[in-house]
């Protein structure tokens, strides 16, 4: 089951892969309302990502992990809405948003955070020596930040109208100067300012963190002197679900997501849910791939049967996706899919015919003495992505379309999406945080020219409603970003196929989740 997602090109992982990893039992002592007193939390993630260091990778492994020790300027509630974090309060238009910053905020090394060390954060992410893929997560076009240290201030001017301004630039997770100024000296350890702090590494096995204590400056006032806060952290890297669901049940760890068939053990523990797209087809549309042709595109999505994928890939438990946005609550809801060629067999095979390509031996369409043959590559460690992926393969195949299936681990993966680029439709999913960021994943420079465009998409009118929609507020700006998907459906740029629930099964512990992150200063242990 998908438990990981595309979040950058700096390491793309979108799938599991099979192994498992070390535990340890969760431990604390009997405290107040039903609450552990110190203890340690632990909880599987899917794999070691490398690094986190926060301005070198946007995976979403890494920003699991990273969560813990970084925080950002604004939070959110359940609802969605804004929340201070590190700060207190802000003012802003769609071209500029005032920052003031909590008083006392300390970073690991025992500074004390400034405004115009948060500024230098925001410049070292625009710079090019130094450029980061969190510059499209947050702030997508050019700005300048300055720092008023006595007004405790951080200012964000933009060149042109942000309509999302103050929320994204508000994600960023601010490094403290060390990090900063050595990105590789925190590849395994945090400089930030956040609830936890790293005490060792294991390289692929496991991440041990202890408590910041004095720390009241999390979303919405979070601190870690509430009770159940657990004195210790411990993230284990295990990426087979049925050990992650054994584990749970044993009160072995705290915490795992697990989203496929042996959830239906795990029923009565506690949940902290999200919702994510569980799988997609990509294209390479780069001049001279065979998916530069819409009529191609057009004529697998007119083959592909959405819901009988969304069946065998989601094991029964998930729902044909309607939107590229699913977590909840939608930024912007409605129903943007609609805008796909519909399944026709019959009008799949006459636009290939038409289109040049005609039966050969076996079945296989030719064109000009060249089979129709296309490589469908996934990521290694879910039975179901394999059931999808066959699934996809047999439907191509019934309209002369040799489908070549090719499953990568995770080194092997980010290479061809990131540095190769040779590949012909990949199935994976790309979850994000906002809608804006999605000019980037599917407009723009490629991974090799320094963008997150994958598919190498070159869709003029959804460049141009996305540039709209951008510097625009409220639910206009949701209308033109919705129409954007649609540019994207009509022109099968993207088949969005599944969306699942991905809880976080919860032992003796709670836990609230937002978007497709824990959030950290949240966690509590229940005294067992």
């Amino acid at each position: 089951m998908n438990r990981r997602w595309i979040a950058a090109a700096a390491a793309v992982t979108a799938l599991l892969a099979a192994g498992c990893g070390t535990s340890s039992t969760p431990s604390g002592g009997s405290g107040t309302h039903g609450y552990a007193t110190g203890g340690t939390f632990t909880m599987d993630i899917s794999s070691d990502p490398g690094t986190v260091s926060p301005y070198q990778t946007t995976e979403g492994s890494a920003r699991q992990i990273f969560a813990f020790g970084y925080d950002t300027l604004v939070g959110r509630n359940s609802a969605g809405a804004l929340v201070p974090e590190l700060a207190t309060k802000w003012q802003a238009t769609t071209t500029q948003v005032t920052y003031t910053l909590h008083r006392g905020v300390k970073c690991d090394d025992g500074s004390t955070l400034t405004a115009s060390d948060v500024a230098a954060d925001f410049n070292s992410i625009d710079n090019p020596n130094t450029l980061s893929p969190w510059l499209s997560f947050t702030l997508p076009v050019k700005y300048t930040a300055t720092a008023d240290n006595q007004a405790g201030t951080v200012t964000i001017t933009t060149s042109q109208p942000d309509g999302l301004l103050a929320e994204g630039a508000g994600e960023l997770p601010i490094v403290c100067p060390a990090g900063l100024k050595s990105p590789n000296s925190i590849a395994h350890k945090f400089d930030g300012t956040g609830p936890f702090q790293v005490t060792s590494y294991s390289p692929g096995t496991s991440y041990t963190m202890t408590v910041r204590k004095g720390y009241d400056w999390g979303p919405d006032g979070a601190s870690t002197s509430a009770p159940g806060t657990p004195a210790k952290i411990v993230l284990d890297f295990v990426d087979d679900e049925t050990t992650e669901a054994n584990q749970l049940l044993a009160g072995q760890i705290n915490a795992a997501q697990v989203s496929g068939s042996d959830a239906t053990r795990l029923g009565g523990l506690k949940t902290a849910v999200i919702t994510k797209l569980a799988g997609e087809l990509y294209f390479n549309e780069a001049p001279g791939r065979l998916f530069a042709d819409k009529d191609l595109r057009t004529a697998v999505a007119e083959a592909t049967n959405i819901p009988a994928v969304t069946k065998v890939g989601t094991g029964g438990l998930g729902t044909v996706a309607t939107n590229m946005e699913v977590e909840s609550p939608p930024p912007c809801p409605g129903n943007t899919t609609s805008a796909l060629p519909a399944r026709n067999l019959a009008k799949a095979k006459a636009l290939l015919q038409a289109d040049g390509w005609v039966a050969g031996p076996g079945g296989v369409r030719e064109k000009d003495g060249k089979k129709l043959a296309v490589s469908l590559n996934y990521q290694t460690g879910s039975q179901q992505t394999v059931n999808a992926i066959e699934l996809i393969a047999q439907e191509w195949n019934a309209i002369g379309i040799q489908a070549n299936i090719t499953g990568y681990e995770e080194g092997p993966w980010t290479q061809m999406l990131t540095v190769t680029g040779n590949f012909d439709v990949f199935y994976s999913s790309i979850n994000l945080d906002s809608p804006f960021q999605y000019s980037d994943f599917f407009g723009g420079p490629a991974p090799q020219n320094g963008g997150d465009n994958f598919g190498r998409i070159d869709n003029p009118v959804f460049d141009t409603l996305s540039r709209q929609a951008l510097g625009t507020e409220g639910s206009g700006a949701c209308k033109l970003w919705n129409d954007a998907q649609d540019a994207l459906m009509a022109r099968a740029d993207v088949i969005p196929i599944s969306v699942l629930p991905d809880p976080f099964y919860l032992h003796d512990a709670t836990m609230q989740a937002f978007g497709v992150l824990e959030v950290p200063s949240s966690i509590r242990l229940l005294a067992s």
